[in-house]
């Protein structure tokens, strides 16, 4: 379930795809969302279905325990795990800073909320792990082989 700041904006309930990526779009530059996730089960394929509203509704597979109740919320949604997205705020890696770096490793699950604050310790913890899970030397440095593989594991 997502939904942006401010009452005018939609509230969006959906699955990941198979791969578990989540795509949603965004119609501002810079935009913050309020993202709550069912961790409790692993949700697949969309079938995409669209109200007249302004509520966009995916129903879940066949694969998945997931319902909708009558109040159009997800069975369960008071216990989803709550996230705030930044859309617009990420930095680009040409030319890449230490920020940008944070960043994405922050997106895929590398280190703790706030990337901005990350001290050197937790930057070279996160790049380490990074390193790690993706075959590559774990030295805690964001060098050039580092930040492209970030590049290609984080699409952008």
């Amino acid at each position: 379930v997502t939904a942006g700041e401010g009452s005018h904006a939609p509230t969006l309930r959906g699955v990941t795809d198979t791969e578990g990526i989540l795509r949603l779009p965004v119609y501002d530059e810079f935009v913050t969302m309020k993202l709550k996730l069912d961790l409790k089960d692993s949700l697949s394929e969309t079938d995409n279905n669209s109200s007249q509203n302004d509520e966009t509704q995916t129903t879940p597979s066949s694969e998945t325990t997931a319902t909708l109740g009558e109040n159009g919320a997800w069975e369960g949604e008071d216990k989803f795990i709550n996230y705030s997205l930044k859309g617009g705020e990420l930095l680009s890696l040409e030319p890449s800073t230490a920020l940008a770096v944070r960043q994405r490793l922050y997106n895929l699950g590398y280190g703790p909320a706030e990337p901005e604050t990350w001290e050197g310790p937790t930057m070279r913890n996160a790049i380490m792990a990074f390193q790690r899970d993706q075959g590559l030397e774990p030295t805690g440095n964001g060098d050039e082989a580092t930040r492209e593989r970030l590049r290609q594991v984080h699409g952008s």
